[in-house]
């Protein structure tokens, strides 16, 4: 029963950390105050899509919960960095990872749940091989990206 969250949850910290600091970038910029007030409100949501979630949907819902209070707050703050101070924080490719990790988890689960025909390994082969083709296609990482990781594997 706990699996489902826990997949949920970690969904959410990996978003959480691959996004970055946001909240210490804040505070190196001198707006604390600012991190506080998006944390709050962060806190608040989260509290109240908990207490809603968790009646209708149980573990699972308050592990959506705590999801979306993650990605309201980092996105909360990318804006504020990025829009009202003008500091560039991320690129396209990094905005298509995170869809592309978002879109492969839920089509990881909707394959485990609908279509029982596969096996968990078949589903996780799917995933490790799917999600580099997708990046390569979509020129996150081209011909350059594995030349410098070619000379950096030679280097020892």
């Amino acid at each position: 029963m706990a699996s489902m969250s826990f997949k949920i949850l970690v969904l959410s910290q990996y978003l959480h950390l691959s996004i970055g600091f946001t909240g210490q970038n804040l505070l190196a910029i001198g707006e604390s105050k600012a991190q506080m007030i998006i944390r709050f409100v962060s806190l608040i949501a989260s509290l109240i899509l908990g207490v809603v979630f968790v009646s209708k949907w149980g573990i699972e819902g308050l592990a959506i919960s705590v999801f979306l209070s993650l990605l309201l707050s980092n996105i909360s703050q990318i804006i504020f960095i990025q829009y009202v101070k003008g500091y560039r924080l991320f690129y396209r490719f990094n905005y298509i990872i995170w869809i592309i990790s978002i879109v492969l988890f839920f089509c990881s689960w909707l394959m485990r749940n609908h279509l029982e025909v596969y096996s968990n390994y078949l589903l996780t082969i799917f995933c490790i091989v799917l999600f580099p083709i997708i990046i390569f296609i979509l020129g996150i990482i081209n011909k350059k990206d594995i030349k410098m990781f070619r000379i950096i594997s030679l280097v020892k």
